[in-house]
């Protein structure tokens, strides 16, 4: 009987590379590779099922340069299979790394929105604290203006200076001082500069503005 032999040229195997070729898998064709490796599967498992019919049926046998061309190709698949198990495992790890570093990524936004309103309650304190301060000044400031009105009226002064104000209201000439603009802006009162010092300023009562000039 007539057998007829089957010749299984390696290059003739889909997805067919060099072992050097092989080597080296980069991650970006991990996709690829299983591809390749699933393709050269399907294709030997055809072939065996070819060969075990010719064979059962007296029509073929394997000759030992297929048997090692199918030996070898195995034994590459199984590596590669390995390698893809190690590839996976590092992109599990690596994905497990990168799960840790975003829950870590999302407590440093809730830590840094925490102290965003911290901050804010505190400058919103500071701010309320620092106006009650202008408010209670300014309740100061007027209460001082309001005497000094009352006692240059009651003294018949029809005006002062800032030492004199200073004595007669009993604070601090410093103080006296910061209630310039308060003065500059009660109707009551005009700031004038001396006719005798050039650099010294007079608290005059408006009243009597015109009739001293």
């Amino acid at each position: 009987m007539d057998r007829e032999m089957v010749s299984l040229p390696p290059e003739s195997l889909p997805g067919y590379q060099e072992g050097n070729d092989l080597d080296v898998v980069p991650r970006a064709r991990e996709d690829e590779l299983e591809d390749i490796i699933r393709s050269k599967d399907n294709f030997i498992e055809k072939i065996i099922e070819k060969l075990d019919h010719q064979v059962k049926h007296g029509s073929g046998v394997i000759s030992g340069e297929e048997r090692l061309t199918l030996i070898s190709l195995l034994d590459k698949i199984t590596c590669k299979n390995k390698e893809l198990d190690g590839i996976a495992n590092e992109l599990s790890i690596q994905i497990e790394e990168l799960t840790k570093g975003n829950g870590r990524l999302q407590q440093d936004i809730i830590d840094v929105n925490e102290l965003a309103r911290y901050t804010l309650r505190e400058l919103s304190r500071r701010i309320t604290a620092i106006e009650d301060k202008k408010i209670k000044k300014s309740k100061s400031a007027s209460v001082h203006l309001d005497k000094l009105f009352e006692d240059m009226e009651i003294l018949g002064r029809k005006q002062v200076s800032f030492l004199e104000a200073s004595k007669i209201l009993n604070i601090g000439k410093s103080r006296m001082k910061q209630l310039k603009p308060n003065i500059a802006l009660d109707g009551r009162f005009i700031i004038v500069k001396s006719r005798s010092h050039k650099q010294k300023e007079l608290i005059r009562l408006r009243k009597y503005h015109k009739l001293i000039g």
